[in-house]
């Protein structure tokens, strides 16, 4: 089977799809912590061995929980993007490893959407009081660019 190219107003409509399911269906998409260093496969998932390790899942990571965002806006053009609300996480106690982030659907579920590592400045450890001000962001790009 030959595959297309998703022009760029085709892009903006999957994006505006997805935004409008956002906000019209749902009150909101989650944003998590991840240890991961490395980009999950497509078929990762939480919490799994070879997937998604959420920094909860350490017992160092008190005073973690996933922050909900629940305003969510899209860019036009090529390569467009969704823009989520910005969520602050607070860091009590050693937050060891802390590489990136994952949206999902709930609060507590194995549900992950999408994740994206932090660039290595943004990497590592977090100690009582560190903040993380994390705007969650999905961008609609075809894979030849």
């Amino acid at each position: 089977m030959a595959s297309g190219l998703l022009l760029a107003s085709g892009q903006v409509w999957v994006v505006d799809a997805i935004k409008d399911s956002i906000n019209n269906i749902s009150s909101g998409l989650y944003v998590g912590l991840m240890t991961n260093s490395t980009k999950p496969a497509e078929a990762a998932q939480l919490p799994t061995a070879a997937g998604i390790t959420e920094i909860d899942e350490l017992v160092l990571a008190s005073g973690y929980s996933r922050q909900l965002s629940t305003a969510w806006a899209v860019t036009s053009g090529t390569d467009p993007y969704i823009l989520g609300e910005t969520v602050t996480f607070t860091a009590s106690g050693s937050w060891a490893n802390v590489n990136g982030y994952f949206v999902s659907q709930t609060l507590a579920g194995t549900d992950a959407i999408w994740t994206e590592l932090f660039s290595a400045s943004q990497a590592g450890a977090r100690t009582s009081g560190d903040t993380i001000l994390l705007t969650p962001k999905y961008e609609q790009k075809d894979t030849n660019e």
